[in-house]
């Protein structure tokens, strides 16, 4: 019963999302939010699927063995920041315990979410590619993303 109930639901932000894009030319993405789901992911399980992305897109990363590693070179950056910003999107932990969590502070956090922000609003193709790739492994870790932020 659950199990068809994500799928039609997947099915149905998927239409919505295909209707909105030809109707306004604007593509719409979608995480899932705390509660939603009978099981969500925890901080490690977001930064461990994020992580593996950074090393499949990026071989150079392959010794690097977190994300909380003190790099800062872009593609690091930019999965960190992604990491904060589906996190606190999705209802996992405030700013400051994300800050915490990455022994940053909360203005990094912050900072990071808005450049997140920013990514979307241009439209960046290489973001938008490794975001896509890292919302389709956490849908396929917990089930359908169902919330629009």
């Amino acid at each position: 019963m659950i199990n068809n109930q994500h799928i039609k639901t997947k099915e149905a932000i998927e239409s919505f999302k295909k209707s909105f894009l030809k109707q306004y030319n604007i593509e719409l993405y979608v995480i899932q939010k705390k509660g939603v789901s009978s099981y969500t992911l925890d901080l490690d399980e977001y930064s461990n699927i994020i992580h593996k992305s950074l090393i499949e897109n990026y071989s150079e990363y392959a010794n690097c063995k977190s994300l909380k590693e003190n790099i800062r070179k872009q593609e690091l950056v930019m999965h960190r920041q992604l990491f904060f910003y589906i996190t606190y999107h999705a209802g996992v932990a405030t700013k400051s315990r994300l800050g915490k969590y990455m022994n940053k502070n909360h203005a990094t956090v912050i900072n990071g979410i808005n450049k997140i922000q920013n990514y979307f609003d241009t439209g960046d193709k290489i973001f938008l590619k490794i975001y896509n790739q890292i919302t389709k492994k956490i849908e396929e870790h917990v089930g359908v993303i169902s919330n629009n932020i």
